[in-house]
C-alpha cells in the first residue's frame, strides 16, 4: 500500500507543478540588473572568499566562483536584453520607421 501512496503524492505534485508554468517572457530591467551583477560579482566574491576563509585560499576560491558567477550573470543579461528588446522594438518600430525613411 505504501508505494501507492508515495505514486499518488508524486503524481499530484507533478500536476500542480505543471498547472502554472513559470512565466516567459524577457525584462529589460532584469537582464540590466544581471549585468551590473555580474560586473560586480567578482570584486563581491573575492571580498567575500578573503573575509570568511583562509586568507590565500578563499580569496582564490572566492576569485574562481566570482569569475564562474559572473559569467553566468552576464550570459543571463545579454540574453534578458536580447530577448526583451525584440518586442520593443516591434512595438516602437511602426511610429518610428516614418521619419527614418
Amino acid at each position: 500500500m505504501r508505494p501507492m501512496r508515495g505514486a499518488a503524492a508524486l503524481a499530484v505534485v507533478g500536476v500542480v507543478w505543471l498547472a502554472w508554468p513559470a512565466p516567459a517572457h524577457a525584462d529589460i530591467f532584469r537582464g540590466l540588473a544581471y549585468l551590473v551583477g555580474g560586473v560586480l560579482e567578482i570584486p563581491r566574491s573575492v571580498l567575500v572568499g578573503t573575509m570568511s576563509g583562509p586568507p590565500l585560499v578563499g580569496t582564490v576560491a572566492g576569485l574562481l566562483t566570482g569569475t564562474f558567477n559572473s559569467a553566468l550573470y552576464l550570459s543571463k543579461g545579454v540574453l534578458e536584453v536580447a530577448g526583451s528588446a525584440v518586442p520593443i522594438a516591434r512595438a516602437v518600430g511602426p511610429l518610428l520607421l516614418p521619419f527614418l525613411l
